[in-house]
């Protein structure tokens, strides 16, 4: 058998490839201080359970994705209580409030 006369056969896998396509939508918000409801720039937001994160803009105006129809999103910086809430994706903007965790020290 020389090189010519060999044939490499290959068969179909039986092995379903599917593509799953999750839907990404984006959320929009603003993070207030809870006393004195100035906005708050640099709050750290993310989607619980993943690694998509971002922070809030020097007016506290945020924009981030989740996947699916629900998620939970985690606000939390120095000096303030860390809060979870749940969105939904057919809601519209959302406010935050988030408390300080020393407000003497902050008022």
């Amino acid at each position: 058998m020389n090189f010519h006369q060999v044939m490499r056969v290959m068969k179909p896998s039986n092995e379903k490839k599917t593509k799953r396509w999750i839907q990404t939508t984006t959320i929009r918000g603003r993070v207030l201080d809870g006393s004195t409801g100035q906005a708050l720039a640099g709050i750290s937001v993310s989607v619980k359970d993943t690694r998509n994160s971002t922070s809030t803009d020097a007016n506290g105006n945020f924009a981030i994705g989740i996947s699916g129809q629900n998620g939970v999103l985690v606000f939390t910086s120095l000096g303030y209580q860390r809060k979870e809430l749940y969105v939904n994706v057919k809601q519209g903007d959302v406010t935050v409030r988030l408390q300080a965790t020393h407000p003497d020290i902050f008022g």
